[in-house]
């Protein structure tokens, strides 16, 4: 299955927060079964979020590793 992920599900798998346990849980979103992608927006508003939270060298190297596995949507006219 496909999923086309928003910028706020992407950062609550970064944080790790209890809703991403609760997300993966129901959705599995982690495992390699299901083809993700999130549109070039998601991923400059999550980009952008990360620099203005000055998000440490731990948190961003989780983005980068969720952000190669996930296939970006370019827009479309």
């Amino acid at each position: 299955m496909a999923y086309l992920l928003d910028t706020n599900i992407l950062v609550h798998l970064v944080r790790n927060s209890p809703k991403s346990a609760a997300i993966d849980q129901q959705f599995g979103l982690l495992g390699s079964e299901h083809d993700l992608y999130m549109s070039v927006v998601s991923k400059g508003e999550i980009l952008s979020f990360a620099k203005q939270s000055a998000w440490g060298k731990p948190k961003m190297n989780r983005l980068f590793a969720l952000l190669e596995n996930i296939s970006s949507v370019p827009l479309l006219f």
